[in-house]
């Protein structure tokens, strides 16, 4: 959820709109917490979705019908959480939070 949130902050520009929807709902509120390192991560991601989503906007102008050019922020960020790479890349940095938690 916190790669979800992130894409939707980035991709709304961190508009307070979407901020104030996010600060309102607790869908994540039971997930593990991250390290910083964990939120660092997350966050680049995210920018670099949005250059993406930006990029692929401006590559659609002219292209398709107006009104669908601007970036597709939802139907990205679902189709994000929903992926493969995202869940192996959560169960890689879970695979590497065991290794710390078992030191102590």
């Amino acid at each position: 959820m916190a790669y979800f949130s992130s894409v939707l902050k980035e991709g709304f520009n961190n508009s307070e709109a979407i901020k104030s929807i996010l600060d309102n709902q607790f869908s994540g509120y039971g997930e593990p917490i991250l390290y910083p390192e964990d939120l660092k991560l997350i966050n680049d991601f995210a920018k670099e979705a949005n250059v993406k989503l930006t990029k692929d906007s401006i590559e659609r102008v002219g292209r398709v019908a107006e009104g669908a050019e601007a970036k597709n922020v939802i139907a990205y960020a679902i189709e994000a959480y929903n992926s493969k790479w995202l869940d192996s890349l959560a169960k890689a940095r879970y695979k590497c939070f065991k290794k710390i938690y078992r030191r102590y």
